[in-house]
Protein backbone atom coordinates (compact mmCIF):
# COMPACT_ATOMS: atom_id res chain seq x y z
CA UNK A 1 0.00 0.00 0.00
CA UNK A 2 2.80 2.25 1.12
CA UNK A 3 4.93 1.82 -2.43
CA UNK A 4 1.85 2.36 -4.31
CA UNK A 5 1.20 5.62 -2.69
CA UNK A 6 4.93 6.36 -3.47
CA UNK A 7 4.46 5.55 -6.93
CA UNK A 8 1.58 7.34 -7.35
CA UNK A 9 2.74 11.01 -5.52
CA UNK A 10 5.93 10.22 -7.92
CA UNK A 11 3.50 10.27 -11.37
CA UNK A 12 1.51 13.40 -9.24
CA UNK A 13 4.94 15.21 -8.81
CA UNK A 14 6.46 14.89 -12.33
CA UNK A 15 2.97 15.97 -14.07
CA UNK A 16 3.20 18.78 -12.01
CA UNK A 17 7.01 19.79 -12.96
CA UNK A 18 5.96 18.90 -16.68
CA UNK A 19 3.19 21.06 -16.41
CA UNK A 20 5.08 24.13 -14.84
CA UNK A 21 7.65 23.82 -17.85
CA UNK A 22 4.35 23.84 -20.47
CA UNK A 23 5.69 26.28 -23.60
CA UNK A 24 2.81 26.96 -25.92
CA UNK A 25 1.81 28.33 -29.26
CA UNK A 26 -1.55 29.70 -30.98
CA UNK A 27 -0.60 29.76 -34.66
CA UNK A 28 -3.55 31.49 -36.58
CA UNK A 29 -2.58 31.56 -40.16
CA UNK A 30 -5.74 33.59 -41.71
CA UNK A 31 -6.06 36.40 -43.90
CA UNK A 32 -3.79 39.75 -42.68
CA UNK A 33 -6.46 41.61 -42.75
CA UNK A 34 -8.08 39.79 -39.89
CA UNK A 35 -9.20 41.77 -37.26
CA UNK A 36 -9.60 44.95 -39.80
CA UNK A 37 -11.84 46.35 -41.83
CA UNK A 38 -11.25 49.72 -44.23
CA UNK A 39 -9.57 52.66 -43.15
CA UNK A 40 -11.37 55.71 -41.54
CA UNK A 41 -13.75 57.36 -44.05
CA UNK A 42 -14.24 60.92 -44.11
CA UNK A 43 -16.92 62.34 -45.77
CA UNK A 44 -18.56 65.97 -45.39
CA UNK A 45 -20.69 66.92 -42.72
CA UNK A 46 -24.45 67.32 -42.98
CA UNK A 47 -23.89 71.47 -42.28
CA UNK A 48 -22.06 71.63 -45.72
CA UNK A 49 -23.31 72.19 -48.66
CA UNK A 50 -21.72 69.61 -50.53
CA UNK A 51 -23.82 66.74 -52.16
CA UNK A 52 -20.94 64.54 -53.82
CA UNK A 53 -17.14 64.41 -53.46
CA UNK A 54 -14.39 62.42 -53.89
CA UNK A 55 -11.37 61.38 -51.45
CA UNK A 56 -7.77 60.34 -51.82
CA UNK A 57 -6.49 58.05 -48.58
CA UNK A 58 -3.86 55.90 -47.88
CA UNK A 59 -2.55 54.35 -43.91
CA UNK A 60 0.16 52.64 -42.57
CA UNK A 61 -1.09 49.45 -40.23
CA UNK A 62 1.19 47.72 -38.13
CA UNK A 63 0.32 45.18 -34.95
CA UNK A 64 0.90 41.54 -33.59
CA UNK A 65 -1.23 38.13 -34.91
CA UNK A 66 -0.45 34.74 -33.19
CA UNK A 67 1.14 34.28 -29.84
CA UNK A 68 3.46 31.91 -28.32
CA UNK A 69 4.97 31.16 -24.61
CA UNK A 70 8.20 30.29 -23.60
CA UNK A 71 9.10 28.97 -20.55
CA UNK A 72 12.36 29.08 -18.79
CA UNK A 73 12.46 26.43 -15.65
CA UNK A 74 14.65 26.50 -12.58
CA UNK A 75 17.32 23.38 -12.01
CA UNK A 76 14.09 21.71 -10.66
CA UNK A 77 12.21 21.88 -13.38
CA UNK A 78 9.97 24.15 -12.00
CA UNK A 79 8.77 27.54 -14.01
CA UNK A 80 10.57 30.36 -13.60
CA UNK A 81 8.76 32.71 -15.72
CA UNK A 82 8.64 32.87 -19.57
CA UNK A 83 8.16 35.50 -22.56
CA UNK A 84 5.78 35.71 -25.25
CA UNK A 85 6.43 36.08 -28.82
CA UNK A 86 3.82 37.25 -31.56
CA UNK A 87 4.09 36.88 -35.89
CA UNK A 88 4.04 40.65 -36.74
CA UNK A 89 2.55 42.41 -39.86
CA UNK A 90 3.04 45.39 -41.62
CA UNK A 91 0.97 47.37 -44.65
CA UNK A 92 0.24 50.17 -46.50
CA UNK A 93 -3.18 51.04 -48.37
CA UNK A 94 -4.53 53.19 -50.44
CA UNK A 95 -7.85 54.03 -52.49
CA UNK A 96 -11.12 56.23 -53.80
CA UNK A 97 -13.79 56.59 -52.87
CA UNK A 98 -16.88 58.52 -53.51
CA UNK A 99 -19.62 59.92 -51.00
CA UNK A 100 -23.62 61.06 -51.49
CA UNK A 101 -25.64 63.24 -49.01
CA UNK A 102 -29.49 62.71 -49.41
CA UNK A 103 -30.76 64.34 -46.55
CA UNK A 104 -30.09 62.86 -43.12
CA UNK A 105 -28.18 60.13 -45.13
CA UNK A 106 -24.66 59.77 -45.97
CA UNK A 107 -23.39 57.03 -48.38
CA UNK A 108 -19.73 56.04 -49.58
CA UNK A 109 -18.43 53.34 -52.28
CA UNK A 110 -14.62 53.03 -53.38
CA UNK A 111 -11.69 50.44 -53.82
CA UNK A 112 -8.49 49.68 -52.23
CA UNK A 113 -5.20 48.50 -52.86
CA UNK A 114 -2.90 47.19 -49.58
CA UNK A 115 0.75 45.60 -50.31
CA UNK A 116 2.42 44.38 -46.27
CA UNK A 117 4.76 42.12 -44.95
CA UNK A 118 3.71 39.02 -42.35
CA UNK A 119 6.84 38.51 -40.13
CA UNK A 120 6.29 34.82 -38.64
CA UNK A 121 8.84 35.32 -35.65
CA UNK A 122 7.71 32.42 -33.59
CA UNK A 123 8.46 29.45 -36.36
CA UNK A 124 10.26 30.26 -38.87
CA UNK A 125 11.33 33.74 -38.70
CA UNK A 126 10.54 34.67 -42.33
CA UNK A 127 8.93 37.32 -44.49
CA UNK A 128 6.26 36.44 -46.30
CA UNK A 129 4.56 39.33 -48.80
CA UNK A 130 0.95 39.83 -49.60
CA UNK A 131 -1.08 42.68 -50.85
CA UNK A 132 -4.85 42.87 -51.42
CA UNK A 133 -7.35 44.51 -53.92
CA UNK A 134 -11.17 45.36 -52.62
CA UNK A 135 -14.14 47.19 -52.88
CA UNK A 136 -15.66 49.06 -50.05
CA UNK A 137 -18.93 50.60 -48.95
CA UNK A 138 -21.76 52.37 -46.73
CA UNK A 139 -24.29 54.14 -45.30
CA UNK A 140 -24.92 56.45 -42.08
CA UNK A 141 -27.78 57.94 -40.31
CA UNK A 142 -27.01 61.79 -39.36
CA UNK A 143 -28.91 63.49 -36.41
CA UNK A 144 -27.71 66.86 -36.88
CA UNK A 145 -26.74 68.78 -33.35
CA UNK A 146 -25.96 72.06 -31.89
CA UNK A 147 -22.36 71.96 -32.02
CA UNK A 148 -22.10 68.56 -33.71
CA UNK A 149 -23.84 65.73 -35.59
CA UNK A 150 -24.21 62.00 -34.93
CA UNK A 151 -23.81 59.48 -37.86
CA UNK A 152 -25.85 57.11 -34.99
CA UNK A 153 -26.17 54.13 -36.97
CA UNK A 154 -24.17 53.00 -39.94
CA UNK A 155 -23.72 50.10 -42.17
CA UNK A 156 -19.94 48.96 -43.74
CA UNK A 157 -19.48 46.73 -45.96
CA UNK A 158 -15.76 45.38 -47.27
CA UNK A 159 -14.46 42.70 -49.71
CA UNK A 160 -11.13 41.88 -50.64
CA UNK A 161 -9.18 38.93 -52.64
CA UNK A 162 -5.36 38.33 -51.28
CA UNK A 163 -2.77 37.60 -53.51
CA UNK A 164 1.27 36.79 -52.24
CA UNK A 165 3.57 34.32 -51.46
CA UNK A 166 1.89 34.53 -47.65
CA UNK A 167 -1.58 33.01 -49.37
CA UNK A 168 1.16 30.58 -50.76
CA UNK A 169 2.19 29.65 -48.02
CA UNK A 170 -1.45 29.32 -46.05
CA UNK A 171 -2.53 27.02 -49.08
CA UNK A 172 0.60 24.11 -49.00
CA UNK A 173 0.76 24.00 -44.77
CA UNK A 174 -0.71 21.12 -43.27
CA UNK A 175 -3.71 22.15 -40.89
CA UNK A 176 -2.27 20.51 -37.97
CA UNK A 177 0.45 22.57 -37.74
CA UNK A 178 -1.72 25.76 -37.15
CA UNK A 179 -4.29 26.33 -34.30
CA UNK A 180 -6.13 27.87 -37.14
CA UNK A 181 -5.66 27.52 -40.66
CA UNK A 182 -7.57 29.55 -43.77
CA UNK A 183 -6.56 29.01 -46.69
CA UNK A 184 -9.85 31.19 -48.37
CA UNK A 185 -7.79 34.65 -50.19
CA UNK A 186 -11.49 36.25 -49.83
CA UNK A 187 -12.30 38.24 -46.98
CA UNK A 188 -15.52 39.68 -46.53
CA UNK A 189 -17.02 41.96 -43.93
CA UNK A 190 -20.03 43.47 -42.74
CA UNK A 191 -20.80 45.46 -39.84
CA UNK A 192 -22.14 48.29 -37.65
CA UNK A 193 -20.87 51.90 -36.64
CA UNK A 194 -21.51 54.87 -34.36
CA UNK A 195 -19.57 58.39 -34.68
CA UNK A 196 -19.75 61.60 -33.10
CA UNK A 197 -18.59 64.87 -34.98
CA UNK A 198 -17.76 68.02 -32.94
CA UNK A 199 -17.49 70.93 -34.84
CA UNK A 200 -14.94 73.32 -33.43
CA UNK A 201 -12.62 76.45 -34.46
CA UNK A 202 -10.27 74.24 -35.89
CA UNK A 203 -11.69 72.03 -37.56
CA UNK A 204 -13.98 68.78 -36.63
CA UNK A 205 -12.62 66.19 -34.55
CA UNK A 206 -14.76 62.53 -34.59
CA UNK A 207 -14.53 59.58 -32.56
CA UNK A 208 -15.95 56.22 -33.98
CA UNK A 209 -16.94 52.91 -32.68
CA UNK A 210 -17.36 50.02 -35.19
CA UNK A 211 -18.02 45.87 -35.32
CA UNK A 212 -18.46 43.49 -37.54
CA UNK A 213 -18.46 40.37 -38.89
CA UNK A 214 -16.53 37.91 -41.87
CA UNK A 215 -19.13 36.46 -44.32
CA UNK A 216 -16.83 33.54 -45.31
CA UNK A 217 -17.62 30.77 -43.77
CA UNK A 218 -14.47 29.25 -42.98
CA UNK A 219 -14.26 32.03 -40.16
CA UNK A 220 -17.68 31.48 -38.69
CA UNK A 221 -17.68 28.29 -36.25
CA UNK A 222 -13.69 27.69 -37.35
CA UNK A 223 -12.24 24.84 -34.76
CA UNK A 224 -9.11 25.28 -33.32
CA UNK A 225 -6.26 22.09 -33.75
CA UNK A 226 -4.54 21.94 -30.80
CA UNK A 227 -5.09 21.39 -26.58
CA UNK A 228 -4.14 24.72 -25.96
CA UNK A 229 -7.05 26.32 -26.78
CA UNK A 230 -9.43 23.06 -25.89
CA UNK A 231 -10.45 22.97 -29.44
CA UNK A 232 -12.90 25.11 -29.40
CA UNK A 233 -14.39 26.80 -32.01
CA UNK A 234 -13.96 30.54 -32.86
CA UNK A 235 -16.56 33.47 -34.62
CA UNK A 236 -13.97 35.98 -36.15
CA UNK A 237 -15.07 39.42 -36.16
CA UNK A 238 -13.38 42.93 -36.17
CA UNK A 239 -13.63 45.62 -34.07
CA UNK A 240 -11.96 49.32 -34.45
CA UNK A 241 -11.84 52.32 -32.34
CA UNK A 242 -10.91 55.67 -34.52
CA UNK A 243 -9.74 59.28 -33.38
CA UNK A 244 -9.98 61.86 -36.21
CA UNK A 245 -9.71 65.09 -36.70
CA UNK A 246 -10.36 67.49 -40.24
CA UNK A 247 -9.29 70.74 -41.33
CA UNK A 248 -10.39 71.89 -44.76
CA UNK A 249 -9.82 69.09 -47.63
CA UNK A 250 -7.27 67.20 -45.07
CA UNK A 251 -8.72 64.72 -42.46
CA UNK A 252 -6.14 62.53 -40.03
CA UNK A 253 -6.30 59.64 -38.24
CA UNK A 254 -5.70 57.17 -35.28
CA UNK A 255 -7.66 53.61 -35.63
CA UNK A 256 -7.27 50.86 -33.06
CA UNK A 257 -8.29 47.40 -34.45
CA UNK A 258 -8.80 44.17 -32.49
CA UNK A 259 -9.99 40.93 -33.44
CA UNK A 260 -9.45 37.09 -32.74
CA UNK A 261 -5.53 36.62 -31.99
CA UNK A 262 -4.42 39.91 -33.23
CA UNK A 263 -4.23 43.65 -32.70
CA UNK A 264 -2.85 46.61 -34.00
CA UNK A 265 -2.93 50.52 -35.44
CA UNK A 266 -3.56 52.47 -38.38
CA UNK A 267 -2.08 56.14 -38.99
CA UNK A 268 -4.15 57.66 -42.28
CA UNK A 269 -4.52 60.61 -44.27
CA UNK A 270 -7.58 61.43 -46.13
CA UNK A 271 -7.80 63.69 -48.77
CA UNK A 272 -10.54 65.66 -50.21
CA UNK A 273 -10.20 65.86 -54.17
Amino acid sequence: MRKSFIICYALLLSLYLLQSCVSYQHLYYVSPLNGKNNGYVAMPLVKDSIKKATYAHINFATGYTSSSFNSESSSLGVSSGGSYSFDKYLSLETGLYQTRKMKNFQAYYGANFCFGNYVQSITTNTNKTFSTVGLMGGINYVIKKRGFEWRGLGLEFSSNKEFGNYLDFRKNTNDSLATVLIKNPNYTTLGLSTEIISYTNYGSVGAKLSFGGILEKEYNNARTNDFNTNYKKKDFYYSTFTLSHTKKKVTEYLQLNKGIQTAGVKFGVVYRL
